[in-house]
């Protein structure tokens, strides 16, 4: 989830990765050194990525996939007011509902002004059963990852 301007959105990572697999698939990647392509908007986000392709030229098959993506913004604001989306029939409650806190850790990407909200959302996904883990971001910046990047752990 994204923490920004007091507001809070899911960042729909999984159904993201989906829309790259299905954009690649019409690639002949052997072809290329690397693919970069745009998937979405989804929930007020696109999603840029670059993949660098290394094959083995012995077998021809793909022997590494080194990546980076970032999710643009797109439109107004997006996500719910932290105060609406901790009620009973938020879209943050809806969004959780589709992932199991036995296996699950919640990223929040944590921007300089909603540095206060933070702690409660945290607090709450606790309560809900939820591992997280805060991402501050640098205003401006945009949410993203790389294959050199680390993972979130939880707190």
């Amino acid at each position: 989830f994204q923490l920004l301007g007091g507001r809070i959105t899911y960042v729909p990572m999984d159904e993201f990765a989906e829309d790259m697999r299905t954009d690649l698939r019409g690639s002949d990647l052997s072809l290329a050194n690397g693919k970069s392509g745009v998937v979405g908007p989804r929930q007020g986000f696109e999603c840029h990525y670059d993949l660098q392709i290394i094959i083995d030229r012995r077998s021809g098959a793909v022997s590494q996939v080194n990546g980076a993506f970032h999710f643009i913004p797109v439109g107004v604001l997006a996500g719910e007011p932290v105060d609406r989306a901790l009620g009973p029939q938020s879209e943050f409650r809806r969004a959780l509902a589709r992932h199991s806190p036995h296996d699950t850790t919640v990223t929040l990407w944590t921007y300089p002004d909603s540095f206060a909200v933070f702690q409660q959302l945290k607090e709450e996904l606790h309560k809900m059963g939820y591992a997280t883990a805060g991402r501050p971001m640098f205003e401006g910046s945009f949410i993203g990852g790389s294959s050199n990047g680390s993972r979130s752990s939880a707190e």
